[in-house]
């Protein structure tokens, strides 16, 4: 079912779910409009993405009337909303909320994006933050397309030391600059270490992936499948990422 709103909002032309949204980053969203809405009262709060969103994909947004679902675009940025209930399993169902949406939206959204959670009083913060986070996410190269900011936490970590940003990054030197060592490091731990899948988009025999990390091994010092080698390497190219994030 859809959101629903007064006469003189319907006739505006302004979807529900866009209206609430507004309502809610410039905080005059009041329970009787949300009942009214028929969003869920009460909430522990909402998570909020926002992310590069072209006009048109307004019309498919409007189209999903969805009450879990609240939206807002302006000048080229979507910020997509949905409340939470129910503490952890809440922010679980509101990610794949959030996500099944951008996925549906592609290639109209510029993803990845960050999924903040916060309570209903700083919804405008979380959009803030989702979009101070998004560059993290743009320069990791992960496989979602939401992230959580815990994510992200060795990524902005580096980015706050660069003392030790460059001594990881000196860990990967030994590979050489832009070898397929590098590209098959960043693909296996995208696909978390499931090798199958690793092999399969570098396009290579499994028996050519095991070579290549034996290589990474001889080179580095460090074993890329171990808790400790998958914790440094996976630090090194994030610190190599933060070169160049935007």
């Amino acid at each position: 079912m859809g959101l629903f709103l007064d006469e003189s909002a319907v006739r505006s032309g302004v979807p529900a779910a866009a209206q609430v949204a507004r309502a809610l980053l410039d905080g005059s969203l009041t329970p009787n409009l949300a009942a009214a809405c028929g969003l869920p009262q009460p909430v522990d709060g909402y998570l909020v993405a926002a992310l590069p969103g072209v006009p048109e994909v307004v019309g498919p947004l409007a189209e999903r009337g969805r009450r879990d679902l609240l939206w807002h675009h302006d000048r080229g940025e979507l910020v997509l909303l949905t409340p939470v209930t129910g503490a952890a399993a809440g922010v679980d169902a509101a990610r794949s909320r959030i996500s099944d949406a951008l996925r549906a939206l592609l290639p109209m959204v510029g993803v990845p994006a960050v999924g903040v959670f916060r309570p209903q009083r700083q919804v405008a913060d979380a959009v803030r933050e989702s979009r101070r986070l998004r560059p993290f996410a743009v320069a990791a190269d992960l496989a979602e397309v939401l992230h959580a900011p815990e994510d992200l936490a060795v990524d902005r970590g580096v980015a706050r030391l660069p003392e030790v940003a460059a001594g990881l990054r000196a860990v990967l030197t030994p590979l050489g600059a832009g070898t397929e060592l590098r590209r098959t490091l960043r693909t296996l731990y995208r696909v978390d270490l499931h090798r199958a899948r690793a092999a399969e988009l570098l396009g290579v025999h499994r028996q050519t992936l095991t070579y290549r990390l034996n290589r990474i091994r001889e080179l580095t010092g460090v074993d890329p499948l171990s808790v400790r080698g998958v914790a440094v390497l996976a630090a090194a190219l994030a610190a190599e990422a933060e070169d160049s994030r935007p």
